[in-house]
């Protein structure tokens, strides 16, 4: 049984296509960020961020910048949609964070890209053709 979680569907969806990432794309990294790092984790995001050195740590600073902006102006954000260089660099960041924090297995299972036991989901296509 496959369970839904549209913030990461979201997230998921500008990681395939950054052209077509939508309004809600900052506000679910917010979210996802808060909920498991802040809420879950009790990790603020100067812990975080201070987890990055150099021209990453700038850009995860930027990240947090970004996602607040977007969940908290929306209406500003109907007219200036986020070039798809932006998208694609705050998605390595926002990876990195669960790297950083020795939490990439989360991040590859909301992905989709592993199961719940760390395996690689069985793909219909898959199935199909070793039958």
């Amino acid at each position: 049984m496959e369970t839904r979680n549209t913030l990461w569907d979201e997230v998921k969806r500008a990681a395939d296509d950054p052209y077509a990432t939508s309004v809600g794309l900052q506000n679910g990294l917010r979210r996802i960020l808060e909920t498991y790092f802040t809420i879950l984790g009790d990790i603020d995001t100067e812990e975080i961020i201070a987890k990055f050195t150099g021209q990453d740590q700038i850009t995860c600073r930027a990240l947090f910048s970004w996602v607040n902006a977007g969940s908290h102006s929306i209406f500003d954000d109907l007219h200036v949609s986020p070039s798809p260089v932006t998208v694609e660099a705050n998605l390595i960041v926002f990876e990195n964070i669960f790297k950083n924090h020795r939490q990439h297995g989360h991040y590859l299972m909301m992905m989709g890209i592993i199961d719940g036991q760390g395996e690689l989901p069985e793909r219909d296509d898959e199935l199909a053709t070793a039958n």
